[in-house]
């Protein structure tokens, strides 16, 4: 039985910023157009899934954005500033604001633009129209592209929580996800 379900997409295309800068002349929307990151990716590949800031906190500086919670307790999913777990078991859940974050990237969705995407039925034409976005406006720059749409299938995955001593991501991503 095929069933549509509504996603929403939410891509980081991280790359080095430089080259990127915000014009002095920019002042109203600067404070907006930051992306904000609680620790390093290189954290988590090392096992460090300890909580630093709640989620009350991290929704201060963005209402889109992914992350993980203490002790890897499934995906940190935020869209319109409602921060969501997505559990090891395929459940969804609103997460409480004192839950801890150990790892994220968080922005205001601030749309500088909008476009329709027509004509595209698969993974590879999506990958193929966000690259020429990228190509048009350069490489080196932090890009935040939210898709709403009605999707027939959509692949996830997602950790339990894990217990100390914690082992380095790459090997919890080959036994627990």
């Amino acid at each position: 039985m095929k069933k549509s379900i509504c996603v929403y997409l939410i891509i980081l295309i991280m790359a080095m910023l430089t080259g990127c800068s915000t014009s002095d002349k920019d002042t109203v929307n600067q404070d907006r157009d930051v992306l904000y990151q609680v620790s390093l990716l290189q954290g988590l590949t090392l096992g460090d899934y300890h909580g630093s800031i709640t989620v009350e906190e991290l929704k201060k500086h963005g209402d889109t954005g992914i992350g993980t919670f203490n002790k890897l307790n499934g995906e940190l999913i935020m869209v319109d500033g409602v921060v969501y777990r997505a559990a090891g078991d395929g459940s969804i859940e609103v997460v409480a604001d004192d839950e801890t974050i150990p790892f994220s990237n968080v922005t205001f969705m601030d749309a500088d633009e909008t476009k329709e995407l027509k004509g595209v039925s698969d993974y590879e034409s999506l990958c193929n129209e966000l690259n020429k976005l990228v190509k048009e406006r350069g490489k080196n720059c932090f890009y935040v592209i939210r898709i709403d749409g009605t999707f027939a299938m959509a692949n996830v995955r997602s950790v339990n929580a894990q217990d100390e001593p914690y082992e380095p991501l790459v090997d919890v991503l080959e036994h627990d996800q």
